[in-house]
């Protein structure tokens, strides 16, 4: 937890908050500790009241990626939440990249035969007319 006065001076910071960004004490100057697109939302939320941002900011810090919700607190500080997300960020463009044949060619191993359905249902973002496997049970389409 980072807490940040609406000038942009860090009130306090939790142990979490100081592992991420060490030179968050109290008293420093936000954008010397944080990365610029952290220091550009909290500007962000500042100006736009109790509405902004809409949800969770994210960004690189050094060889992660971090993702910071904002709260307001009651003394017109804002408290941000960051958290690292890269593994959860690698994960999923990892699974949007994936083509639909390699997912395909999984599901035609002799345990997972049939599941096509239950990846389509799971993951309904694949277009099925660029699967190059069969589409149902039956079909003959075996690894």
């Amino acid at each position: 937890m980072l807490v940040v006065d609406p000038a942009g001076t860090v009130v306090a910071a939790n142990a979490r908050a100081t592992a991420l960004f060490p030179g968050a004490t109290g008293g420093t100057w936000l954008p010397d500790v944080v990365p610029d697109w952290l220091a550009r939302a909290h500007r962000t939320v500042v100006a736009g009241g109790e509405g902004s941002p809409p949800g969770p900011v994210r960004g690189p810090h050094g060889p992660d990626i971090l993702e910071a919700h904002a709260t307001h607190g009651p003394d017109g500080t804002v408290v941000w939440w960051p958290s690292v997300v890269t593994d959860r960020s690698r994960a999923r463009a990892a699974l949007r990249s994936d083509t639909d044949g390699n997912v395909c060619r999984t599901l035609n191993t002799p345990l997972l035969t049939g599941r096509h359905g239950d990846v389509a249902r799971w993951r309904p973002s694949t277009p099925r007319r660029r699967c190059g496997c069969a589409s149902g049970p039956g079909s003959g389409n075996r690894a």
